[in-house]
């Protein structure tokens, strides 16, 4: 009876090691976790670094908040610049010698790349720094990210429904809207209508990069947004304003899954529908849906003809 009791007790004790163990490793590390994103908020911490601290520092699921701390640096001095350019690059040399996947990552830094081509310090880089970072935009971000980001304007082409386009119709929904439609003929673009432009609009806050986007044709100038109202048996249609301002639900957020583009509008992404208008038209709807996991959610950005 004694050995019976004192074998329990072993056995009991070990569980209690093995838990708090496991406790105090899952503690230990989200305090460094929540250190790490403590020092990544200070700017004077972040701009000491070098290519050696990126090395120490490197950690594939961390380099959202690590890329977000190394655009901070720049405050509107052409040293901190040069430095947060090189250390930028850097990171995203690191990143594809590792042949990591972070899809946020990547698409936050086709964003950055875009500022820093687009800022008044941009013309102090030295050459190499130049052709380096252009190098590295022309082969090394996803093609959709690069024409998101750095063409005027750009075409939308359904993964499920190859060489079908996005496009702004001319029939109305009501005297306030119209429909948009994916085309069922090939390489639609009657006229540009299925061009499109985007307005970004920064939102981040202090410790992460938030981004919204419109969606504006190029030849109507309408706003596409979800139409959460139901028109002729249909909720959720993706639709554009019948106006060239600006409605209040024309902001849309867009991830990066591979080299697709998944645009969602309160929780709705939206999705070429396996219903036709006619022949010639498919319907697009805002559906509940993991973009990821759907094709006909996602979408490559095109450069237009």
């Amino acid at each position: 009876m004694f050995i019976k009791l004192l074998a329990a007790i072993f056995v009991a004790a070990a569980i209690l090691h093995a838990t708090t163990g496991a406790s105090l490793t899952d503690e230990t590390q989200d305090n460094e976790s929540l250190a790490k994103s403590a020092r990544y908020g200070h700017n004077d911490y972040v701009r000491n670094w070098n290519q050696d601290d990126i090395d120490d520092e490197y950690d594939v699921y961390d380099l959202p908040k690590l890329a977000f701390a190394l655009n901070k640096i720049n405050k509107g001095d052409s040293q901190f610049f040069k430095k947060m350019v090189k250390l930028q690059i850097y990171l995203y040399k690191l990143f594809n010698d590792n042949n990591d996947v972070n899809h946020e990552y990547v698409f936050n830094v086709a964003y950055y790349f875009s500022k820093i081509k687009n800022d008044a310090f941009y013309a102090k880089l030295s050459s190499s720094t130049k052709s380096l970072l252009n190098d590295y935009i022309d082969n090394y971000l996803p093609p959709s990210a690069k024409t998101l980001f750095f063409d005027n304007s750009f075409r939308l082409m359904n993964r499920e429904y190859d060489d079908k386009y996005l496009y702004t119709s001319n029939e109305k929904i009501d005297s306030a809207r119209h429909y948009v439609f994916l085309s069922t003929k090939d390489n639609f673009n009657q006229n540009g209508k299925s061009e499109w432009t985007t307005t970004l609009k920064d939102a981040s806050t202090n410790r992460h990069t938030n981004l919204k986007f419109t969606l504006q044709s190029v030849k109507t100038k309408h706003y596409a947004y979800v139409e959460r109202n139901s028109y002729k048996g249909h909720r959720n249609l993706l639709a554009s304003w019948n106006s060239s301002d600006k409605p209040s639900n024309a902001d849309w957020t867009v991830t990066l899954y591979q080299d697709q583009l998944i645009f969602s509008q309160n929780g709705r992404v939206i999705c070429a529908s396996d219903l036709l208008k006619s022949d010639s038209r498919r319907y697009v709807h805002g559906e509940d849906e993991n973009g990821e996991a759907v094709a006909a959610c996602q979408w490559f950005a095109k450069e237009c003809p």
